[in-house]
């Protein structure tokens, strides 16, 4: 099973997440509010895959995102993104985010990604 951050703004989408994650099975190492947390909580724990929304008050998703990946270009970040964020997705995904999930996410999404990143 997986090792995971979750990065959020959004207490009730982390608590969301953590539920869903640990119901099947992932070790939720930590969570944060922010992207600077985010990119804190990343160093600390080194975790297989780190899930961050893309709009955060302070450092954004895609800030936290380049940091990480300078610490450690082998990185899993998966952004979570409104519908409207659709430019920010693609800027994510081009500077290395591995996957994408638009906010409200099903269930089966989350999951297959983790999947697919796990190989």
């Amino acid at each position: 099973m997986a090792k995971i951050v979750i990065v959020d703004d959004s207490r009730f989408l982390r608590t969301q997440l953590r539920h869903l994650l640990m119901k099947h099975g992932h070790d939720v190492v930590a969570a944060g509010e922010d992207g600077k947390q985010g990119v804190e909580l990343y160093k600390r724990h080194r975790p297989d895959i780190h899930f961050t929304d893309i709009t955060m008050p302070g450092m954004t998703g895609i800030q936290s995102l380049e940091s990480i990946l300078r610490l450690d270009p082998k990185a899993k970040v998966v952004m979570v993104s409104a519908m409207g964020e659709r430019g920010m997705v693609k800027e994510a995904l081009k500077i290395g985010a591995k996957d994408f999930i638009i906010k409200p996410f099903k269930d089966e999404r989350i999951l297959e990604a983790i999947d697919r990143l796990m190989i």
